[in-house]
Parts: C-alpha cells; sequence; structure tokens
C-alpha cells in the first residue's frame, strides 16, 4: 500500500507542476533558468543467504523513495546548479543477515529513516571556451571525466562497464553520495585533461549525507586527488576510440577502530590512516562491419603506497601493492531481430597470499559503487576474479533487456570475501571482509534486467520503469559463512518519474 501511495502522490505533484517547472527560461538571451525533478520509487523483495542464527530474516522486503529537485542558471561565463534530495525507507527489517536491507538498518539504526540533504551546490567558472572550474558539491565518476561519447555502443560501455570503478557517487542506494571540492578541466574537440581534489560527503546507504562528522570521525578525513588524460572519441586520431590514463590520489587519515561494529557479523577492514596511490586507464574500441558492430574493451590499474593497519589489530604501518585488469569484448547483430548483443569478459583483482606479513596486495577500489560490477551487491574487484557473459536484446526502442552470467572465485585463499562500497558513515570504514575459510570459489550468478523508458510522456513529464531479478548460487566460500542456506535472490522495481 505505501508503494502505491508513493506512485500516486508522485504522479499529483508531477501533473500539478510540469506545466510551471518543466521548461528552460531564458531572460533577454543573458542567462537561462533551467528546473528538474527525479524521483524514484523502488520496491525489494530478497531472499537471502541464512547463517541459521535464530531471531534473524532470510526473507524480507520493503520500499523505499529517492527525490531531487534541481535549479540551475546558466551564463556565457559562469554556470550554477542547486539540486536537493530526500531519502525516505519503509520497512526496512531490523534483522536482515545479508542486502541492501542489512545495510540499510544498521547504517541509520531505523525500519523508517527518512532525511533531506544538499546532494549538488556548485559554481562553474568558464573562463575560455576550453576551460572550465567547478567548486563546491558535485559528482564524480572515475572513467566518466570526458563527459558521453558519439558513439551509442560506446557510451554503454563507458557507462555500465567503466565509469565509477574506482569512484563513484554511488548512486543506486537510497542516500548516493557527493564529493566537496574542485574540478579544473581542459577540452577541445579531441581531448580532455581533468584535475581535481576532493573529498566525499557520507551517503551510501546512510542517508544522512549532510553529517560529516559523527563520533568525533569526520568524511572530510579521507582526501582524493585525480590527473586524468582522455582521448574522446572522435575522429581526429581514431575513429570510434575512446581511451583514458589516469592517476587517482586516495588518503584515509581516521584510524578507526577495527572492533567497531559492521553491517554484517565481520569485522571492519582495518584501513585508516592510509595512503594509495592509482595509475591505470582503459579502451573501448569499437568496429563496424556491414552486419554489425564488434566491441573491445580493456581495463587496468597499477596501485603503491601505505597500508596503515595490518590484520594483528596494531597501528603498523604496511607496504601496499596491488593491481588489477579486465578484459571484455563482443559482437552486435544489428540486422536481426531484438539486435542481439552478445559479450564476454574477464576480470582479475589481486589479493594478498599472506595478510599477515609486511606488504598488503589485496586491490582497493577507493570508493566506488560496487553494483557497477555486481549488480546483486555480493563481491567486490578486492582479491577477485571473474568470467562473465552478457547478452542484450532490444525487442522495441523503448525497451532494453540485459542478461548476465558471472562465475566469480576469490584470487588468493589465503584473503577475504570483501563486501561494500566504501566510505558510508564517517565513524565507519564500510569495507567489510568474511572468512574465506582457505576456499576460492566465491559464487555463480545470473541476472535479469529490463528497462523501459517512457511508459508515460506528457510534454517533458516521462515514467520509466526498471525490473531487475537475480539468482546466486553460493559456493565454498559462502557455504561456510551461511551453512543454512548458500543461495540468494532478489527481485525489485523502480518507477523512475522526471521532468
Amino acid at each position: 500500500m505505501i508503494f502505491i501511495k508513493l506512485i500516486c502522490v508522485s504522479f499529483f505533484v508531477l501533473f500539478t507542476y510540469s506545466n510551471l517547472c518543466a521548461y528552460t527560461y531564458s531572460i533577454e538571451n543573458k542567462f537561462k533558468i533551467n528546473l528538474d525533478f527525479k524521483e524514484e520509487i523502488r520496491y525489494e523483495y530478497w531472499d537471502t543467504f541464512d547463517t541459521g542464527a535464530t531471531g534473524k530474516d532470510e526473507y524480507y522486503s520493503f520500499s523505499s523513495s529517492k527525490m531531487r529537485f534541481g535549479i540551475g542558471v546558466n551564463t556565457a561565463k559562469i554556470d550554477t546548479y542547486f539540486q536537493l534530495h530526500w531519502s525516505q525507507l519503509f520497512n526496512v527489517p531490523d534483522k536482515a543477515q545479508f542486502g541492501a536491507g542489512a545495510l540499510y538498518y544498521k547504517f541509520n539504526h531505523s525500519q523508517n529513516a527518512g532525511a533531506f540533504a544538499i546532494s549538488q551546490l556548485w559554481i562553474n567558472i568558464k573562463p575560455t571556451e576550453n576551460i572550465k572550474l567547478k567548486l563546491g558539491r558535485f559528482f564524480y565518476s572515475s572513467g566518466g571525466e570526458a563527459g558521453n561519447p558519439k558513439d551509442p555502443f560506446i557510451k554503454w560501455i563507458k557507462k555500465t562497464r567503466v565509469s565509477g570503478r574506482l569512484i563513484n557517487p554511488c548512486e543506486w542506494p537510497r542516500a548516493g553520495r557527493s564529493f566537496d571540492g574542485g574540478v579544473l578541466s581542459y577540452e577541445n574537440n579531441s581531448i580532455n585533461l581533468t584535475f581535481s581534489y576532493f573529498m566525499p560527503t557520507p551517503g551510501g546507504f546512510y542517508l544522512h549525507r549532510n553529517d560529516s562528522t559523527a563520533n568525533d570521525y569526520s568524511s572530510y578525513d579521507i582526501k582524493l586527488a585525480t590527473a586524468v588524460l582522455s582521448l574522446k572519441d572522435t575522429n581526429t586520431y581514431i575513429p570510434n576510440l575512446d581511451a583514458q590514463i589516469f592517476y587517482y590520489y586516495y588518503n584515509d587519515n581516521r584510524k578507526i577502530n577495527t572492533t567497531t561494529s559492521a553491517p554484517y557479523t565481520a569485522e571492519i577492514l582495518g584501513l585508516g590512516d592510509s595512503e594509495i596511490h592509482t595509475l591505470g586507464g582503459h579502451l573501448i574500441y569499437v568496429y563496424p562491419t556491414n552486419s554489425g558492430k564488434f566491441d573491445f574493451f580493456l581495463w587496468g590499474a597499477y596501485q603503491w603506497g601505505s597500508w596503515g593497519r595490518s590484520f594483528s589489530g596494531n597501528d603498523e604501518v604496511l607496504d601496499h601493492e596491488a593491481y588489477a585488469l579486465a578484459i571484455e569484448g563482443g559482437y552486435m547483430f544489428k540486422k536481426l531481430s531484438f539486435k542481439p548483443w552478445f559479450r564476454i569478459g574477464y576480470f582479475y583483482g589481486s589479493g594478498d597470499d599472506n595478510p599477515y606479513d609486511k606488504t598488503h596486495n589485496t586491490f582497493f577500489m577507493l570508493i566506488p559503487t560496487v553494483r557497477l560490477i555486481s549488480l546483486t551487491p555480493s563481491y567486490t574487484l578486492m582479491n577477485t576474479n571473474y568470467w562473465m557473459t552478457q547478452i542484450i536484446l532490444q525487442p522495441h526502442k523503448k525497451i532494453l533487456i540485459r542478461s548476465d552470467y558471472h562465475i566469480v572465485k576469490l584470487s588468493e585463499r589465503e584473503d577475504f570475501w570483501y563486501l561494500s562500497s566504501g566510505m558510508m558513515r564517517p565513524d565507519n570504514l564500510s569495507y567489510l571482509y568474511k572468512s574465506s575459510y582457505n576456499k576460492k570459489d566465491l559464487l555463480k550468478m545470473w541476472d535479469l534486467s529490463i528497462f523501459i523508458k517512457d511508459i508515460y510522456k506528457y510534454k517533458s513529464l516521462k515514467v520509466d520503469f526498471d525490473f531487475y531479478f537475480s539468482h546466486i548460487w553460493g559456493d565454498d566460500v559462502i557455504r561456510k559463512n551461511y551453512p543454512k542456506d548458500n543461495n540468494l535472490n532478489l527481485i525489485y522495481g523502480e518507477f523512475r518519474i522526471s521532468f
């Protein structure tokens, strides 16, 4: 009933105000005022792994809402934007063992938490046509610094397989996150050069994004800096190519105690007072043929620096050295019905074969969104390798169907099974680990996504709908952690309303 009421209220608001707000107003061609509205209403059903512990929920469902309202003013030399964000949870379980419900309750300590936040508040100064300086609170997604490519294939790969692997607003959870700082960029028809320095806000599954401090810890104790050179998808150099070289700097000075409680029944990964350097790049290439298109994607990163806490429980600083590599490719048959696009890929993220020595070798994801890799959040790029197959169909111009199958293993059996998507609460490191029990086989996952655009459209008001289903067969690692039930099912439906 709550889910239906949310939809009805949202439609009423949008019908009432769409004629007023859905346009861009221009005043004497000197500046423009833009208004936008987005509402996401989601219902989730989880049938999760089960340890067999009494009083815990293996099955649960809940609803949630994420509403955003933005206003921007654009001139020839300066753009500004303000976006207000409201997150609301309904009937989140208080005894869930795994999944989003467990995270929402443990981070917010409430079954019906809700909070307003300033999602974005920035000014973009444009001294020349090619140079921009953005200051304030904004979104930043690693890999996406150069914006959207021209080719729709490259655009899709970049959005779903590249952007956000290491730094991301983490938008799938109801709160998301933002970054406070500045971004300086130079861009022409061929390249984009971006430098930035910023700090993350709280967020993700923790709704109170405006509260940068908690229990004497601050999210601003995490500092990030980036230097990125992107070769854009143009015909200047190589047609149908998008490439990038990046450097990311990450420093976390919080020194959080490893015994702090966690959303899962495992200790928090101790990494406080760490300094990580990451150097890498990506390459996306599309080759058209008479009957379709080949695509090729390569991504890699090497890390070095210091890891601020050992698993022995002391404050010993470890040397950090790790790497990750992804390679994917596919072919789309554009002349066949539904335009089937078949893809296959492999990823390897290094693990640590001796967590108790003086060197830390587990690849670290910085502050990303794990759902870019695992649509049912159940593993990360840390101490993980997997094979994946993927098929994408387009039975109608407004309908996209995607299905993935992943076979996931741990890279090193002496390391751990890692979960989560980076800092969410200032007083919680948020990366979690579970024992491997000296096993490598983690899980197999099949999922199905259906995206329907414009199921309703009136002027600039539009309604989209997403449906998602997944099944996970837990292998040895999950079976040892969850001996009663090592399978998981997730179903959710989401209406997205915007103008």
